[in-house]
């Protein structure tokens, strides 16, 4: 086999398995949505949305700022001040033991919400999190960023812009429900006092979907290393025909 094909095809086994190696670390896989309407036709069923937003940004009374959802439940809501670009840490967990979602939001460590004592989902269907971003009051913005799943840093980012679209669309795919897990990530939220937010107009969701089945198939990290492998065997018969 001349040596520029051996070359070749080492390389590419060696991406074939760098590749394999990053999807089994990761476990899960990002996309970028482009609008309100791809993430509806993407979603099958819900199972349980989290939610921080402007409200009347009073950590003690008014206006909520931080809730957890079901369909047709409200499970908690509370009250949170934000700073305009001050980075907050948010956790998102859930347990299957007992069906368990755990949603803390912390700022400077001076204050945290937690909602795992009394938040307990009934049917835990869904393999994706949708994570959705919208700023609509001039000079606002926010973004969900520096994102890791179960420890492993992420791709992507959620962010939203009022002198752009105003919306920010990001879905986490590949979640095993039958498997604790914990979504960790920041959040930032700017704002100009000339247009000052309110309620929703500054805000983020992260919507637990059991996502529509895709009927496109897509090959495995098994199914290309096979692929490379029969490409060498037939590279290697060649080679003994002109033999």
């Amino acid at each position: 086999m001349p040596r520029r094909t051996i070359t070749a095809l080492a390389t590419a086994l060696t991406t074939a398995a760098t590749l394999t190696a990053a999807q089994a670390s990761a476990g899960v896989a990002t996309t970028t949505l482009g609008s309100d309407a791809e993430a509806n036709a993407l979603t099958a069923s819900k199972a349980f949305a989290a939610e921080g937003r402007f409200g009347n940004n009073n950590a003690n009374n008014g206006d909520w700022e931080l809730g957890l959802w079901t369909p047709n439940t409200v499970a908690d809501q509370s009250n949170f001040a934000w700073t305009s670009g001050s980075p907050v840490n948010f956790i998102l967990g859930f347990n299957p033991s007992n069906n368990m979602v755990t949603f803390s939001v912390t700022e400077f460590t001076s204050q945290s919400w937690n909602t795992e004592t009394v938040f307990s989902v009934e049917e835990p269907d869904f393999d994706t999190l949708l994570l959705r971003t919208r700023a609509t009051k001039n000079g606002s913005d926010i973004t969900l960023d520096n994102l890791f799943f179960n420890g492993q840093s992420i791709p992507g980012q959620s962010a939203a812009d009022s002198d752009d679209t105003g919306l920010g669309l990001l879905a986490i795919s590949g979640i095993d429900t039958t498997e604790a897990f914990f979504l960790t990530g920041q959040l930032t939220m700017n704002w100009s006092t000339q247009d000052m937010p309110r309620g929703s107009h500054l805000a983020f969701q992260i919507k637990a979907i059991e996502a529509v089945p895709t009927t496109s198939v897509v090959p495995t990290p098994t199914a290309a290393l096979a692929g490379l492998s029969a490409l060498g065997l037939l590279a290697a018969r060649r080679r003994r025909r002109e033999d």
